[in-house]
């Protein structure tokens, strides 16, 4: 098999994965696709695999129905056409997908009933927590967080502003700020961020600063939770680490830090004219 076929075979069985075959059934299945038809020792042969393994294999891929018999001593196989397969493959998952949905709604109640209300303290103290948060789950906390908002600040990158976006977290402060809530965000803008600062620009007062790279970002909401990230600037909606706390000291701190930047920042319109 010369290199392009390969490389072309390999890509298919990560695909044929995902669909939850495991390596040597793929295999099977595009051998079989590949020359017709073969009995089992053929295909043994062929992969260089273990014969019991094969069978089992093709076992597996005719209760898929991805594998079809040919009637005869021995046996032949012959693969089912790739739209029926995908087809077949597609229909599985979503019913593995429906059953966990069910799963799902049946154990929610009992999860939620082992949750206890924290014990109120006898001297009235608030509790403090620090929960850490990570990868989309980062993305949904904070949704959640602004959804309700009536004010958020926001020390971030345009990366991030970009991965808000990306998330949709940009519509759900959209629809709060038409519900009455402030947004203000500081961060660094150079040319290629024009175009998400501008839509940014459309719900949220928004400033530039030359010095964020030196900053700790953050982002704070009604002065009172407070998302600080703990790990390197996020390249995509799984890669974020963040703690999440509702830490008066450590809050008021951040706003202090944050309206003594924004005095400094530039403004949004004065920067883009600056860079254009």
């Amino acid at each position: 098999m010369n290199r392009r076929i390969f490389d072309v075979e390999e890509n298919v069985i990560d695909v044929l994965k995902e669909f939850g075959l495991t390596r040597l059934q793929a295999e099977v299945y595009l051998t079989l696709r590949r020359v017709g038809s073969a009995y089992a020792r053929d295909l043994t042969a062929e992969l260089k695999a273990n014969r019991v393994d094969v069978y089992r294999a093709l076992r597996t891929l005719r209760k898929l129905g991805l594998v079809e018999v040919q009637l005869g001593n021995p046996t032949r196989f012959q693969a089912v056409a790739p739209r029926e397969a995908i087809e077949t493959l597609i229909n599985r998952r979503e019913e593995t997908l429906a059953n966990l949905k069910e799963r799902g709604k049946e154990i929610l109640p009992k999860l939620e009933a082992l949750t206890q209300e924290p014990k109120a303290s006898t001297r009235g103290e608030k509790k403090l927590f620090l929960r850490l948060l990570s990868g989309a789950q980062v993305f949904r906390r904070v949704a959640d967080l602004v959804k309700d908002a009536r004010y958020v600040l926001k020390m971030i990158s345009t990366r991030g502003l970009h991965l808000h976006w990306q998330s949709g977290i940009y519509d759900v402060e959209s629809l709060s700020v038409q519900r009455g809530a402030k947004i203000r965000i500081l961060t660094y803008i150079g040319k290629q961020d024009i175009e998400c600062v501008k839509e940014y620009s459309n719900i949220a007062s928004i400033r530039h600063l030359n010095d964020l790279a030196a900053r700790i970002r953050y982002i704070v909401v009604d002065e009172k939770q407070l998302i600080l990230p703990v790990s390197s600037p996020p390249q995509g909606l799984k890669d974020p680490v963040v703690v999440w706390s509702n830490s008066p000291a450590l809050i008021d701190g951040l706003i202090h830090d944050f309206d003594a930047a924004w005095l400094n920042g530039v403004d949004v319109d004065k920067r883009i004219k600056e860079l254009l």
